[in-house]
Parts: C-alpha cells; structure tokens; sequence
C-alpha cells in the first residue's frame, strides 16, 4: 500500500483517470467509457442526483441487471455520501418490497429487471407501499450517460475521503441469505473493498493491462469486488447484463478479454459449447469462479479447457467484504484444486472452537474474522446483541476449516443451513413458507440436494391436509407468484407425515435419507430416458490400439448382466467395427471415439470419428466384417433429431433378467 492511496472509489477512479484519461475503463453491450469518460459521468451524474435531494446518508435503492449506468449510478450515490441498498434484479415486487422498507429506503434508482419490463410501473408500485414519493424514483437508464461523459468539468472538486470515514461510514447494503425466515441485510464501508482491489495488486499482476469480463450480478460482493479489483488498478471491464454463454461469447470477443469471472455453473456450460475452443479457450489467462466450491474434476476440467488459463479458487463473505482466502496464480494445481487458497492479506482469519478458543494450525474449527476494519459494520436494523460478533469482536461465519502449515485454508464443511444453488444463497424457511400457502399443503420441507450442475438443488417434501390432492405441478406453478424462478424446488415429493424424533420434531436426517433415495431413483429414470453416459475413449489416429476398448467394454457387458457369449459378440461386433473403420476403409481415418450409454431398453454402443461418414446396410451386399457385425444388430445409425445428424451405434438389447434402472439405483445407492 501506498502511503496517500485512495479511501474512496470515487477518489480511485480519478487518480486512474490522472493516469490513464483515454484508456477504455468500462463497456457493456450499449456502451463504453474511458476513465476520462466515466469520472466526467460521475460528476455531472451525481450532480443531477444532488438536485433531487440525496445526501450524505440518503439510502439509495439500486435496482437493476449489471450496466455501464448501474457502475455510474452506484459511484454517484457514493460520491455524495448516500448508502446503495443493493437488490436483486431476479426478486419479484412482492420479495423485495419488505427487504426496501426493511432498510428504510428513500430513493429508488430501476433499470432493466424481470419485474420492471414485464411491468413499467413496478419500482412506482414497490415505492408507494413503503411511503417513497414518486418524485424519488427514477430509472436511471433514461439518462444520457454517453453526454455526461462527454460533458467535462470545468473545475473538479475531490474531496479526500478519510481511513477513518472510508472505515466507519456506511457506503452499500447488500442482502444475504441466512437460515432465518428473511434475508439479512449486510452493511459495508468503501474500507475493506477498497483495501482488498489494492492488496489484489500483489496477487494479479500487471492489471492495467488485464480486460475482465465479470459474468456475476454486481449485487454480489464478489462481483463489485472482481469489478474494483481492475478499475482501482487501470484494467478494463466488461459488463454483462445476462450470463448467457452466446453473451459471454460474443462480448468476450468483441472485447478481447483476458479475465473471465462467474460461477461453476456457468464455466461449465461455456466450456461445452463448439464456440469456445476457438476463441475464449485461447485469449483468456485468468479464471475466476464463485457461487460455490467445485470438485477437483470440475476444476480441472475448466482450467484444461484454456489453451494458456489459471484457474483461482477463492473463498469470502459478504460480511467480510468479499474475499477471506484465495489461491495465487502461481500455486500448484494440488494447493489450488485441494484448498481455497491462502489466507487473504489483512483479513486475520482464525480458526476457532466454543470451548477452546483458537485452534492450532492443522485442526478444524469455525472459521472466525479477527479484523474489525476489514468487516462488515453489522446487519441493518439488528441491535447489538444480534449482531453475528462474539465477546471478542470475531465474526463468526459458519463454516467449518483448518488452515495448514503454508497458510492456506481447507474447508470441511458448513454449519449454516443455507442452500447455495448455481453461486445464489437461498433460505429454505423462505421456500417452505411460499409452498405451505399452496392450496391443501399441511407441511413443508426445503433441504439441498448435491448436484453436479448446481453445486446444490433445491428439493422439497409435503404433507397434504386431510382431503386435499397432490398435483406437483400446480404447486411449482402457485410458487411462480411469490418466488423468482431459481428459487422453485426441482422435485416436491409427497409424505403421508414426516418421520419425527423422540421430542416430536421432524427427524429431519431421517427425512433426507428418505428424499435421497426416492430422488435417486427419479433422477435415474430421468436420466435414463435421455441416455446415461457409462464411458467413453478415444482412438488416436497416431496409435489406435483395440483390445482396451474390447476389455472395457467386456467388463461393462458382465456387469450389465448380459451373458458371458452375449458379451463375447458385443466386443466382437466392436472390434470388427473398429477393424473396418481403421483398417479397410481408408488410410486417413481420424480419431475415433467409442462412447456406451444407458439406454432404458438396451446398451448402444457409438462410433464417431473425424474422418468421412459411412454407413453399413444389412440389405447390401457387404464385406465379411460388416456382415458380422449385423449378425448381432438390426440397424447400424440412429437419427438425433435435436442434433439433426446421424449417430453411428449399436443397440444390444439386455438379457431379459437384468433391470438397469434398479441396477443403477442399487449403484448410486451403494456409492
């Protein structure tokens, strides 16, 4: 840290816009502003915002998708001293109503949201039920933002910010989502953000010259922080209003980004797409990803994806101004897939025990936050004895850990029964008491689920009153009208009564259990119908060597029950096929790919490869190879209409005293 460095974000980006004036600082899909450009906009903007009434401490409802003018707007009301209530842009009116009046909003600043295209007046509505004159709601996307910008100031004024007042004067409200029956409302000095963009400089280096794209809604911390992270240090931003892959693509792009930041669930889908291999894959050096932990496969199977990428894996809260753990870009893939990086400079994490106090190094305890300045100032309109500190100022964040002999933190577990679905903090009691509104519910249940997708699902249990008939899509459909759709429970499953415990409690371990396995075999059932991927192996042009594949597939025809002749005439018909393809077809074959999946009826074995199609007809005169492979097979393609494409394969039928769907219950159960 410098001696004389910025204490406030608006102060940061005029020293930035010293340095750089004409350096592209910021763009979404609309629009794009030079450092020069965007301190021009915050001040002629937040003049405007003077002239109706918000000062310092005014509480300022920022309501809107991520933006140029969300960025502009948010500065603007903290140029003047107001406080940015933070909202989601995926609650409905009838969500955030309670969470605006709940922090005493006066002003209600809209955008672009769900809510307010499918209803203009929505943001008017929400104000008039908590008292906020309409002459205090605007929607900032009206303005001319590209004028501002290009309007200079004829005398600047900046007036220094204080450590003290950068520490102790409340700047934004975001909310977070506990195990109570209402979202918390977490407040947060410019301090700690600011603190943790500039002590990121010793982790990335060289970020003037870095252009990130952030693919996470900028209310989440850890999006304001990505996005501070590289406007404090001369870098580029990207905003995108929806997290789309084609978005992400197509902006990244056209922006040529280096830095991608978004949640698993995303990386995971844009890795996927035929898109990205030629373009982000080779551009982009550094990954970032939140909402979540992912798996070390997960992990791997994204940082592998990028010709030239780091993957950084991080942990944070809210409360403790985002990020408490984070792993350096040079860190083995070991220390970066099995921990969540290294204590973040400043933070003072602890681990601690309620009878023992601090834990040494290599013993699990909750993780603890030691240091006051870099924390929250505390959850908005609790009293002090509510507030999450203990007796010696540490915040406590529910999560179970240990921090090695190196300094870096290893998560075992959560105490917080929250659900975190696709990077999104959700209540359970929130869900449970939306569904126990249904018509005829007599109870309800929320819990998580793992999911490979999602890190967690949303699952749900009911009891009916008596007389009352399920009908589970009626109920996902009554959730649609107080819930944001990321929130509707994948499955809701019906009980005739929750199994209880000894004190006439729900045995909630009792009930998982029980939800598991009726939702594993949905989901078998589920899966089946569209095909379960059981292996898959390429042949590469340079060495392709067959009895591997015919080992493989010999153990997973026994498994599957078919016979020991059965199985010897599956790897037959398969290695004839691969004899064909290699050897007699033609010289410049490509790689081939032999994939087995799960059919409800039968194994189909598939062929594809980078060479020219073929096809084999049972009608036509044929080689030798060909014909023994139709021995055992009626027809050798299958059309995939949603791909529009032929598959080459080979459906065996399985012997009549093997069940794959109970198979693979009993599978998933064992596992």
């Amino acid at each position: 840290m410098t001696e004389g460095r910025p204490f406030s974000f608006y102060e940061a980006i005029a020293e930035m816009a010293g340095i750089y004036p004409d350096k592209s600082a910021i763009a979404d899909k609309n629009a794009e502003y030079t450092y020069s450009g965007l301190l021009n906009a915050i001040d002629n903007y937040s003049d405007k915002l003077a002239e109706m009434g918000i000062t310092k401490g005014s509480h300022v409802a920022l309501w809107s998708v991520n933006s140029t003018g969300w960025i502009i707007s948010y500065l603007s009301i903290l140029k003047l001293g107001g406080v940015a209530i933070l909202c989601n842009y995926s609650l409905t009116a009838d969500e955030l109503r309670p969470l605006m009046k709940k922090c005493d909003t006066e002003f209600i600043a809209f955008g672009s949201t769900k809510e307010t295209d499918a209803d203009p007046d929505a943001a008017f509505s929400i104000g008039e039920s908590i008292g906020v004159d309409a002459s205090r709601i605007f929607r900032f996307e009206d303005e001319d933002f590209g004028a501002l910008a290009g309007t200079p100031v004829e005398k600047r004024e900046i007036i220094p910010l204080t450590k003290e007042q950068s520490m102790k004067d409340p700047a934004f409200v975001i909310f977070t989502t506990g195990t109570t029956s209402e979202p918390k409302a977490v407040v947060l000095p410019q301090y700690g953000l600011l603190e943790s963009n500039y002590l990121m400089t010793g982790i990335m280096k060289e970020m003037e010259k870095k252009i990130s794209c952030i693919a996470v809604p900028l209310y989440h911390v850890m999006a304001l922080l990505t996005c501070f992270n590289y406007l404090v240090n001369g870098g580029k931003v990207v905003l995108l209003d929806r997290f789309s892959v084609d978005s992400i693509l197509e902006l990244g792009q056209k922006y040529e980004i280096t830095s991608l930041t978004t949640v698993g669930t995303v990386h995971l889908k844009l890795i996927e797409d035929e898109r990205f291999r030629e373009t982000l894959a080779k551009t982009v050096t550094n990954v970032a990803s939140g909402g979540g932990a992912l798996t070390e496969a997960q992990f791997l199977k994204i940082e592998t994806a990028y010709d030239n990428a780091r993957l950084l894996n991080g942990y944070g809260q809210t409360e403790t101004s985002g990020i408490i753990a984070i792993a350096h870009p040079e860190d083995s893939v070991e220390i970066r897939t099995t921990t969540v990086g290294a204590i973040y400079p400043g933070k003072d994490i602890r681990i601690k025990d309620p009878s023992k106090g601090y834990l040494e190094t290599g013993e699990i305890g909750e993780v603890v936050a030691c240091n006051r300045s870099m924390m929250m100032l505390g959850y908005y309109g609790l009293p002090e004895d509510e507030q999450p500190f203990d007796e010696d100022g540490d915040l406590h964040t529910g999560d179970l850990g240990f921090v090695d002999e190196n300094g870096y933190l290893h998560l075992a577990g959560r105490i917080k029964d929250i659900i975190i679905k696709g990077g999104e903090n959700i209540s359970p009691f929130e869900i449970e008491r939306a569904i126990t509104e249904a018509e005829g519910i007599r109870d309800a249940k929320v819990i998580g689920m793992p999911d490979p997708i999602y890190g967690e699902n949303i699952e749900a249990a009911v009891t009916m009153a008596s007389g009352a008939v399920f009908d589970e899509a009626a109920i996902k459909k009554s959730l649609k009208k107080s819930l944001g759709a990321f929130k509707i429970p994948a499955h809701i499953l019906l009980f005739d009564d929750f199994p209880l415990n000894a004190n006439n409690k729900i045995d909630q371990r009792t009930l998982k259990l029980d939800m598991a396995k009726r939702l594993r075999e949905i989901k078998v059932d589920e899966a089946l119908t569209k095909g379960i991927l059981l292996f898959e192996t390429v042949l590469k042009n340079a060495d392709f060597m067959i009895t591997p594949v015919s080992d493989m597939l010999k153990v997973a025809a026994k498994t599957l029950g078919f016979s020991q002749k059965r199985a010897e005439n599956i790897c037959l018909s398969c290695e004839e096929m691969l004899t064909e393809r290699i050897v007699n077809a033609y010289v410049d074959v490509g790689d081939v790919t032999l994939s087995v999946v799960l059919m409800p009826e039968f194994m189909r074995v598939r062929f594809g490869d980078s060479g020219m199609e073929y096809d084999i007809h049972k009608d036509e005169s044929t080689n030798i190879s060909a014909r023994l492979i139709l021995k055992y097979v009626d027809g050798f393609t299958t059309l995939y209409p949603e791909q529009n494409k032929r598959i080459y394969c080979m459906d065996f039928l399985y012997d009549k005293d093997f069940d794959v769907r109970e198979f693979l219950i009993e599978h998933t159960t064992k596992q």
